[in-house]
């Protein structure tokens, strides 16, 4: 949520990233891959979701170690979610602008595909992918009101 004087705006997202040949001490990765949905004026997290990734604000792109493929269409459903109780950030403190930050951990299951074009044309295609993943809610409340 983004508060600028008294209009607060909200909007949520739901994404599933995912990489492949991680180093961290480098910084690299060799793969990865991101997919999401995000709805403005939502201010609750949505237990499904059934996205068309070729319209509105919903995205998804592949890293191939060198370039990065951008979708032009494909779809993105999330078929189930639960999560526990939400509380406190740990580590986050309250401040410089960040009024709230709560969060809750849990499982989201559903599937995705894409196919993406890169900056030189180079075409990419994700095949339906599954998922059942750990996954978190992570709501942050920012005032950026002038003083």
């Amino acid at each position: 949520t983004l508060v600028n004087g008294g209009t607060p705006e909200t909007s949520v997202m739901t994404s599933v990233t995912g990489w492949d040949g991680l180093d961290v001490g480098a910084k690299t990765v060799d793969s990865a891959f991101s997919v999401a949905s995000i709805l403005v004026d939502q201010v609750t997290f949505p237990s499904t979701v059934d996205s068309d990734l070729s319209s509105g604000d919903d995205f998804a792109s592949y890293f191939d170690g060198t370039d990065t493929f951008f979708a032009e269409s494909g779809a993105f459903h999330v078929t189930s979610t639960s999560f526990g109780a939400t509380d406190d950030c740990p580590n986050i403190p309250i401040g410089n602008g960040i009024t709230a930050c709560r969060i809750a951990f849990g499982t989201m299951s559903g599937d995705f595909d894409f196919a993406a074009k890169s900056a030189s044309d180079d075409d990419y295609t994700r095949a339906n992918t599954s998922f059942s993943v750990p996954a978190v809610q992570l709501s942050i409340t920012v005032d950026v009101t002038q003083e």
